[in-house]
């Protein structure tokens, strides 16, 4: 069985900057029968600085395959916590001796590639995310995605219907107008400091508890040595969907893994890829066979209960709710969401995003994993609409988690199919233009329809180039951004 790097290690660097070390070692405190890990530094591809539990120093490494240097699809991620700042100063030195910190598309990029159509909703949320300081490998900041659909109970989903969609300009714990009329009571009458939300959108112990299938050993350690009561555990997608609309102490948001396609949209860290696999939908599934107990009712906690319109399929679920959030009714309003968990209307009492831990002071990292972390606040102003026009250009898939991915090789981890008719608007192609030193490009390609691809790409002859994706033959290549409108309605020509 594969085993993945997910390892949170507490750590102490010695003084010594002049020292180069090789390679990090990790040895069990009491001996043992559990072999040394080694994770060589010339393999450390990124890393980031970041705070992990209650404010504590931190860094995450992202390696490249530690497995075989040959395959350049995963790579594996550990987190280190030191006790001091010194000593993760200190790490930080050694570590940039092998290796730049993480870098690739900046947050302005981003959001422009995504108003403009040229990133998937699934790829801006795991970069907003990424901004904001989550991380795979730390569960009280796990990655956080929006439900997007309402409809549980139907025999057939239609994306095409605004009823089928949640109300993404409120917050989850907002969806109930007789619940947040409690919650402002309650709210009205407390003595400081005052919050709406005791419970949290994104907390550890929601993530164990849509991972429980996957990685069962989280919830036995949560829950000292056993599972959660039966009744509470992850039954089904309607009934965790009520619950969230309707309980004051309820309001979890969901997570990536109920919209990855392909286990290249998920890092190896991820709870849904513990068992060194992934197939879409695997973790709503009781692979192992686990006795997680009967409910009050008398039915037996197996496999999550789906919508009817999935047609017990877990896989068609994953589809279904990817091809929701990618739909066009929410890239019309998914900045409003992001107002509510990244931006301007995060923790507010009138946006009704204000919860316990963004008020309560001297918290212990028993309380965060309980109750969350708000994450860090990425835009001081409302986010800017997705472009109508977005539509011009269909994502396809998408690059993978982090910025680290496209710091080796100039040639793009994803594909996006370009809907490029002659005549193409210069605008519409102004994405394509990196704020990094005036260069051009976003370190991606195009698949044009007809097997022609446009590839944008850095270097020291930094150009855009029109190709025959068939034979990889260049048809014509540029170094200036103007001529990008010739080289598509030269398209035409070239397809006759």
């Amino acid at each position: 069985m594969k085993r993945s790097v997910k390892a949170v290690h507490r750590s102490e660097f010695t003084e010594c900057p002049s020292t180069v070390f090789r390679n990090l070692y990790f040895m069990p405190l009491y001996g043992g029968l559990r072999p040394v890990d080694i994770y060589p530094l010339t393999r450390v591809v990124g890393w980031r600085r970041l705070e992990y539990g209650i404010n504590e120093p931190s860094i995450e490494i992202t390696f490249s395959n530690l497995k075989s240097e040959d395959n350049e699809t995963e790579h594996p991620s550990l987190m280190l916590v030191f006790s001091e700042e010194r000593h993760c100063l200190i790490a930080e030195l050694h570590l940039g001796n092998h290796c730049e910190s993480s870098r690739g598309l900046d947050l302005e990029s981003c959001e422009s590639a995504w108003a403009a159509g040229a990133m998937s909703n699934y790829e801006y949320l795991l970069r907003l995310n990424y901004f904001s300081g989550r991380s795979f490998c730390d569960l009280s900041q796990y990655p956080v995605f929006p439900w997007v659909l309402s409809d549980y109970s139907s025999d057939s989903l239609d994306l095409s219907d605004p009823g089928s969609y949640r109300e993404l300009s409120k917050s989850i714990g907002a969806l109930s107008e007789r619940r947040l009329e409690l919650v402002h009571e309650r709210y009205n009458e407390m003595p400081e400091p005052r919050f709406l939300w005791g419970t949290h959108f994104s907390s550890a112990a929601a993530v164990i508890y849509y991972l429980v299938r996957a990685v069962p050993g989280a919830m036995l350690k949560l829950q000292g040595g056993r599972f959660d009561e039966s009744d509470r555990l992850f039954n089904s997608l309607l009934g965790t969907w009520m619950s969230v609309t309707t309980s004051t102490s309820d309001v979890k948001e969901l997570i990536p893994e109920f919209f990855a396609l392909t286990d290249s949209e998920l890092p190896v860290e991820s709870g849904a890829r513990a068992n060194g696999w992934y197939h879409p939908g695997d973790f709503l599934c009781n692979l192992q066979n686990l006795d997680f107990g009967t409910r009050q009712d008398g039915g037996r906690v197996d496999n999550v209960g789906l919508p009817p319109w999935a047609h017990n399929s877990a896989e068609q679920f994953i589809k279904m709710n990817r091809a929701a959030l990618e739909s066009e009714h929410v890239s019309q309003r998914l900045h409003e969401w992001i107002d509510l968990i990244f931006g301007c209307r995060s923790k507010s009492v009138t946006a009704h995003t204000l919860y316990f831990t963004d008020v309560k002071e001297n918290q212990t990292y028993d309380s965060l994993i309980q109750f969350g972390k708000t994450p860090k606040r990425l835009f001081n102003k409302p986010h800017s609409r997705r472009s109508a026009d977005a539509a011009a250009l269909s994502v396809v898939s998408t690059s993978l988690w982090g910025n680290h991915l496209d710091r080796k090789k100039p040639k793009a981890r994803g594909f996006l199919k370009c809907i490029a008719e002659s005549g193409e608007s210069k605008k519409k192609l102004s994405l394509y233009r990196s704020s990094e030193q005036g260069k051009l490009g976003l370190k991606c390609n195009l698949q044009c329809k007809d097997g022609v691809l446009l590839s944008s790409y850095r270097g020291k002859d930094s150009a855009i180039a029109l190709y025959d994706s068939r034979s990889f033959k260049r048809i014509r290549a540029t170094k200036s951004y103007h001529s990008v409108c010739e080289i598509v309605r030269r398209f035409d020509a070239y397809r006759s």
